[in-house]
Order: structure tokens, then C-alpha cells, then sequence
């Protein structure tokens, strides 16, 4: 919070005056003196400021009183100097959407309502009675790879036995990267073959063979696992109904964003990129794992906070997506 740091307005922070006393962001109702630097503060909030920007263009307001004020909005995330969360990029999108939508929301304790939502969603069809033709394609599963007809998500594997090095190690092999003369890449797409995702593993004890349990950076230029904490507390982070799949998986697979690797080429489209990356990546190894006997279970709901100080994350770098794996259960 150094007060030359310039710090920006959240972009997916609303707010507004609910009457001259009442300042009311995102979910929060301020009130007292504060209130009437709106909106001024907003807008220059917008352009980049800094507390001492801040303590010069409102003199007006106590200097304490600005400093506890620009302390609560960074402390809840108003005010901003890193680039945001996944899950704050799309505050408000389900609101704008369910003012606008026929449908309401799922209630998915009712599972009977959610296959009907699923079967309607496979069978909809978007263009209708707009197309001009209609012709059927040839159909020959023995065209596709048995590893993409034959993976699903499973929530449940076999325990009692170890993954061997060989299948840890070939698992993360399509993640490596292959060197060219010019410029390294993987065994899958990424924008601009910049691969800004870092991958983390959480290896259960005794579930990966020669492992000692902990948490691991995957290192795909060198394609080796270097420890950064031992013994972690990973199902706290899992909400209920993922709790049962963490305590079958063998490994926790966790997808993190450098910003400063797509960013710089792509701006605001880096994230963009990323998010896509990860589900190309996601889709790489769960159909790599299939042909290694494995199984994968793609986590998108975590409370990562949860566990965040054991990756040592710099600001730059903010979590994705998750991923349980283990040896498939045949039964």
C-alpha cells in the first residue's frame, strides 16, 4: 500500500450513491465524510492513483480518515494494482443474464430437473429453422482414438495401489516442452506459443511410487517436480461435494496464470488466452491419462484462498482450474 503505488478501481466493482449519506459498493454501505468525494474518485480511480494522489486532490478529507478509507477498498479488493481473480472477472454476468433469460436457476439438489437442463442442452439447436440445408455426415467411431472414446470423469479410483514413476513421469511428459530452433513448444496449442500456465501437484502420501508426499512445481523446459511444501491441508479448500473425489485421487493437479508471459504480447486478451489454455491443457492430459490406465476429474469450484500461501505465489500469478487424477477402478 505504499503511497506512490497507483492502484486502480476494480472493473467489476459496482457502485453507487444511494442517497447523499449512503455510498453503496459491490455489497458494502459506506457512510460519513468520504461520501462526497464520489464520484470523483471513482474516476480518477479509474486512470490510476496513488495514496498520496489521493491525499492531495481530497484535502478536504482528514488525512486519517483517507488512509483507513484507501485501505478498506484495497482490502476488499476495490482498489487494485494486480490483475483480478478468476472468478471477479465475471462478477455480475449471471445477473445481466437472468434479467435478460427465459430460464432461472438451476436448482441442482434436484436431479431429475438437472438431466432434464443436460439432455436439452445436448439437443438444442441454435440455427433451427433459419438453416437453408440439412446434411447428415458419415458416422465411424473407429475413426476416433479409443483414449477420447473412452474418457469420462470419474470420481472415484483405485486406492490400493501406487502410480509408478513411469506413468507419473509419462503423464507430464505432454506438458514438456519439445526445443525448435527458434522457440520451445508442447505437445499442445498454446496462443502465441508462450504456455503462460504453471502447473502444480499435490502427491498424496504413498498413492505415487518414490514420492514423498507434498506439493511440487512442475518444471516442463527441464520435465522434473521440485518440492516447495511438504504435508498440505489441500481438502480443506474443497468444498463438499469434492471432498469425497480429493480423498480418492492419487495427485491434485493446480493450473496457475504468469501474467507476465502473455500480457506483455496480448494485454488484456492474455487472460483470455490463458483461460483457454488451461482447458486445452486440461483436455491433453485427461486424454493422455486414459491411455496410461488413469483417471481425471476436473475441479473448476475451489476455495483456493484456502491454501494459497503453500504455492508462493507471486501477484502476477492467480489460479485457474484444478484437476484430481488416479489409477482407474475397474470393477
Amino acid at each position: 500500500m505504499g503511497g506512490n503505488n497507483n492502484y486502480y478501481w476494480s472493473p467489476s466493482t459496482i457502485w453507487y450513491l444511494d442517497d447523499d449519506t449512503t455510498l453503496v459498493v459491490g455489497k458494502l454501505r459506506i457512510t460519513g465524510n468520504v461520501v462526497t468525494i464520489f464520484p470523483d474518485f471513482y474516476y480518477k480511480a479509474c486512470r490510476g492513483l496513488s495514496l498520496h494522489g489521493a491525499l492531495r486532490e481530497f484535502s478536504y478529507i482528514k488525512k486519517d480518515i483517507m488512509r483507513k478509507f484507501w485501505s478498506f477498498l484495497i482490502q476488499n479488493n476495490i482498489l487494485i494494482n494486480q490483475i483480478q481473480e478468476v472468478d471477479n472477472l465475471f462478477n455480475y454476468q449471471y445477473k445481466v443474464w437472468a434479467g435478460n433469460s427465459e430460464f432461472s436457476r438451476l436448482n441442482v439438489g434436484n436431479i431429475k430437473t438437472v438431466l432434464e437442463h443436460m439432455n436439452k442442452g445436448v439437443m438444442r439447436n441454435p440455427v433451427g429453422e433459419d438453416s437453408l440445408l440439412g446434411i447428415n455426415l458419415l458416422k465411424n467411431p473407429n475413426n476416433i482414438l479409443n483414449a477420447i472414446k473412452e474418457r469420462k470423469t470419474n470420481r472415484l479410483f483405485n486406492k490400493r495401489e501406487p502410480i509408478s514413476m513411469e506413468v507419473f513421469s509419462s503423464l507430464f511428459e505432454v506438458l514438456s516442452y519439445r526445443s525448435r530452433v527458434e522457440y520451445a513448444t508442447s505437445y499442445y496449442p498454446s496462443a502465441g506459443a508462450l504456455y503462460p500456465i504453471d502447473s502444480y501437484i499435490y502427491v498424496k502420501e504413498k498413492r505415487v511410487e518414490g514420492l514423498n508426499e507434498g506439493l511440487y512445481y512442475y518444471h516442463p523446459f527441464s520435465h522434473k517436480i521440485l518440492m516447495i511444501d511438504e504435508k498440505c491441508n489441500i481438502r480443506d479448500a474443497h468444498y463438499e461435494g469434492n471432498k469425497h473425489t480429493y480423498d480418492e485421487s492419487a495427485i491434485s493437479i493446480f493450473f496457475v496464470f504468469d501474467s507476465d508471459i502473455s500480457m506483455p504480447k496480448y494485454l488484456d486478451r492474455g487472460y483470455y488466452y490463458a483461460i483457454i489454455d488451461v482447458g486445452i491443457m486440461c483436455q491433453t492430459l485427461a486424454i493422455h491419462a486414459e491411455t496410461l490406465g488413469l483417471s481425471t476429474c476436473i475441479i473448476g469450484n475451489l476455495n483456493f484462498d484456502r491454501i494459497s500461501t503453500h504455492f508462493k505465489l507471486k501477484g502476477k500469478q492467480k489460479y485457474l482450474l484444478g484437476m484430481e487424477c488416479g489409477i482407474k477402478l475397474t470393477i
